[in-house]
């Protein structure tokens, strides 16, 4: 059990998914659906900070000093964040606020960005951007899918690889892994694991060639396609994206892209 004090201390939690009930007995990172607990005491109040891997939320909570036990215990049952199991996607687009749009509109890189649009949910995500054929990449279409928290992200994409792995393209094959700077959308097939990284497949289908890549950072998976799989790979490899713009500190002040531009272009 997590104890107070004055340097507080921290802790792995697990939760019961749908429940918001968490539990620090044997937890660790390993875990889907864990994260970082530690708590501390000032001469007047009690602090409980976490953080949540899944959904990457934080959470605060205080009471005064004298009331730890009992913010400790409504930590421990009712805190959350919940990770229902079950969710398909059922939240419409239209219930979404427009800073969650706006968080998967600063991830598509610009030069694909005209023409995309919130379009119905195909796979089991919040919300959907499809756009098709970006200027000058010989792809027909890219889609941009938010989902709910990493772990179901990481499901859809290894049910995805498991339906077509029979079908995989020439140069990426299988479940691959890919690493990027984060910044200008362009990735490279590598086994380590950087700031921004995920996994990715490639298959043929329909006379077709096919990229899926999952961005656990941003909680975003993609799918493009194209005719000629060599001009999909260069796309994917150079910029498909997902960018990550809040890592970019712009030489220039031009170069800087405020909220407001962004949401200018939706």
């Amino acid at each position: 059990m997590i104890e107070s004090s004055s340097g507080g201390l921290r802790d792995f939690w697990s939760t019961g998914q749908r429940t918001g009930d968490h539990n620090i007995s044997g937890a660790d990172e390993d875990d889907p659906y864990a994260g970082r607990v530690f708590c501390s005491q000032t001469d007047t109040i009690s602090r409980i900070v976490w953080i949540d891997y899944a959904t990457k939320l934080a959470g605060v909570a205080t009471n005064s000093r004298s009331s730890f036990r009992s913010l400790y215990q409504w930590w421990l049952s009712a805190s959350g964040p919940t990770h229902p199991a079950t969710f398909v996607g059922s939240i419409d687009d239209d219930g979404l606020t427009q800073l969650e749009k706006q968080l998967v509109w600063l991830h598509i890189p610009k030069m694909i960005r005209s023409g995309c649009e919130s379009d119905q949910i195909a796979s089991p995500a919040i919300t959907t951007y499809v756009c098709p054929e970006p200027a000058n990449s010989g792809v027909d279409l890219v889609s941009y899918d938010l989902f709910y928290d990493v772990n179901s992200l990481k499901q859809y994409y290894s049910s995805q690889v498991a339906e077509n792995l029979d079908k995989s393209c020439a140069k990426i094959r299988g479940d691959s892994t890919w690493i990027s700077n984060g910044i200008d959308g362009s990735h490279v097939l590598d086994k380590r694991r950087g700031l921004f990284h995920g996994r990715v497949f490639c298959y043929h289908d329909d006379d077709r060639a096919w990229i899926e890549w999952t961005d656990p950072s941003t909680k975003l998976y993609t799918v493009a396609n194209a005719r000629d799989e060599q001009e999909l790979s260069a796309w994917w490899e150079d910029t498909a994206g997902p960018r990550h713009p809040e890592e970019h500190v712009p030489r220039h002040p031009e170069e800087h892209e405020s909220p407001e531009d962004t949401m200018d272009d939706m």
